[in-house]
């Protein structure tokens, strides 16, 4: 997805702290040029999907970019945009299986 940081795209997530993610995406480098959020665990409606794009479409966006939680909700529809997702991957620093176990 690397590529996918020269190019205009939409963000949107339904996370508790939605800011967090709009922020990660532009530390990240990606070209938001805009951003919705929905509450956490939302079920997004095919015509909410529908109309994201749309809003996507009059930024200038060359796709949506969400979570993963929330990619696979849209997976099962199909929709003519495209659609990616950050994945993001915890590395632990060393010595933190140690502190896990010592608290434990």
């Amino acid at each position: 997805m690397a590529q996918g940081r020269k190019i205009n795209l939409y963000g949107f997530c339904g996370l508790a702290k939605p800011v967090s993610f709009r922020n990660t995406l532009k530390e990240a480098g990606f070209n938001l040029t805009g951003f919705k959020q929905f509450q956490d665990h939302y079920a997004y409606a095919y015509d909410e999907v529908v109309a994201l794009i749309a809003e996507a479409r009059l930024s200038g966006a060359k796709g949506l970019i969400t979570t993963q939680k929330d990619y696979v909700k849209l997976a099962t529809m199909h929709v003519d945009f495209p659609v990616f997702s950050l994945r993001v991957e915890l590395i632990p620093e060393p010595g933190f299986d140690d502190f896990i176990l010592t608290r434990i």
